[in-house]
């Protein structure tokens, strides 16, 4: 098994950049459908539809919170 060396993105040159970003989003579907399988699988198909729609709308609140917070604190 090869390791992978840690780099910062900074650091990467355009095809590893494009290729961490092609890796970060498959992980993120992964992770989404996951989730909502098993959610879906806990309340139903239609409650899992709100809580996701749920999840959303608070994620977005937080990160705008926190990009707000960041671009204060410059």
């Amino acid at each position: 098994m090869s390791e992978k060396q840690i780099m910062c993105t900074e650091d990467m040159n355009q095809i590893q950049l494009a290729e961490h970003i092609i890796e970060m989003l498959h992980r993120m579907m992964v992770h989404h459908t996951l989730w909502f399988k098993e959610v879906e699988h806990q309340i139903g198909f239609e409650n899992a539809l709100k809580a996701m729609d749920y999840a959303w709308i608070n994620t977005r609140k937080i990160s705008e919170n926190y990009k707000c917070k960041l671009n204060t604190s410059v």
